[in-house]
């Protein structure tokens, strides 16, 4: 379904084009890539920086909506995890603005609140991003991992 609804769709592959380096393999012939990357069911999206680290992975069919929510919070982990946090907190907004019913949101907003943080080191960022979370999504566990911060 990846190949026939997902990929064609041409709200992904624009958002491919602008933003990644894609890389098919196949999964019958590649198999030491399949080994290194520990891939052993398909799809598997991996999104590596340019020092083949990985720092997101999809596993499984997603319509194209649900893809791009994924594609934007991976974009948002490589910046978060390489301290690029001003870049992070517009990645995980946008999830938070363009994706609210998605379940990537509410991991989105707690990860904005700690981008926010890292830069500014004011606790109300995290508080603000708790009470967001509590507010817009008081069943998910990323709200219960903000309750230390009100």
């Amino acid at each position: 379904m990846m190949d026939t609804v997902t990929y064609p769709a041409q709200e992904v592959s624009d958002f491919v084009n602008a933003n990644l380096v894609a890389w098919r393999v196949d999964y019958l012939s590649e198999t030491r890539l399949l080994r290194l990357f520990h891939i052993n069911w398909t799809p598997t999206l991996l999104f590596l920086d340019t020092r083949e680290k990985e720092r997101y992975r999809i596993i499984g069919y997603l319509p194209p909506g649900i893809l791009i929510a994924h594609m934007i919070l991976a974009l948002g982990n490589a910046a978060f995890q390489t301290s690029r946090y001003g870049e992070a907190e517009n990645h995980y907004g946008r999830i938070a603005r363009d994706f609210p019913a998605s379940e990537e949101a509410p991991r989105a907003l707690f990860f904005r609140g700690v981008a926010r943080y890292k830069q500014s080191r004011d606790d109300a960022d995290l508080e603000q991003a708790a009470r967001e979370l509590a507010s817009l999504y008081p069943e998910s566990e990323w709200t219960l991992r903000s309750l230390p911060w009100v």
